[in-house]
């Protein structure tokens, strides 16, 4: 870099010099002055470009794999093309920032990751200790439309319970829409329930949590 400015440097002397010995006006010997002192300042630039350029691209990447270790990944991204438009090169985005940003957006993206962690960690463990209170109820499976004696009207309500291999239904939950009038959804909440049960949710809880070990073991070993 300083072989470059030196050079530039040069020519501008040697710029102003042959102004000094061709004859024109002092006014036009200065413009002359002048131009030559702007090429130096954009070469020198262009310098300054060349040479950042490698090292600002390593400290982006090196804060784009912490990012991806740490499962904020995303975030980290959206700092970063926070303000690039469509068809922006990497480089030029990646230059449009100081190396200290790229650490500031690490950060934020990994303490907003955390926070929602902690958030859904939370939410987990409320989920599998009421799904665990429920024993002795997993086998609140199956829904169907409330039964009616022989001639009554259907009441649109629906059932939640078990139903045994005799076909014997148990209701236990009756869901009731009509009373909000929205009938049409007492089939749609009853399914729900239904599909809901303990078993089922803790067996998704379950999987979420070795998924997530297998994904931080995945990502450790990349």
């Amino acid at each position: 870099m300083k072989t470059i400015i030196a050079a530039a440097s040069l020519f501008c002397v040697s710029v102003a010099q042959a102004a000094e010995q061709t004859v024109i006006s002092e006014s036009n010997r200065w413009g002359v002055v002048v131009l030559g002192a702007l090429f130096v300042l954009a070469a020198g630039s262009a310098a300054i470009k060349l040479f950042l350029r490698p090292y600002r691209m390593k400290v982006f990447q090196k804060y784009q794999d912490k990012a991806r270790l740490a499962g904020c990944e995303k975030g980290f991204a959206d700092r970063v093309f926070s303000r690039a438009a469509i068809g922006d090169a990497l480089d030029d985005i990646v230059m449009s920032w100081g190396p200290g940003r790229f650490r500031q957006f690490y950060d934020e993206a990994h303490a907003e990751q955390c926070a929602v962690n902690a958030t859904m960690d939370i939410e987990k463990a409320k989920l599998k200790a009421l799904a665990e209170a429920t024993k002795g109820w997993d086998y609140m499976t199956a829904c169907w439309p409330e039964e009616v004696e022989f001639g009554d009207e259907a009441t649109g309500n629906w059932c939640v319970g078990p139903v045994s291999e005799d076909d014997d239904k148990s209701p236990v939950l009756i869901v009731n829409t009509a009373q909000w009038d929205a009938e049409e959804d007492a089939q749609k909440l009853a399914e729900y329930y239904a599909a809901a049960n303990a078993p089922t949710i803790l067996a998704i809880l379950a999987e979420i949590d070795q998924l997530k070990t297998e994904n931080a073991a995945l990502r450790q070993g990349s």
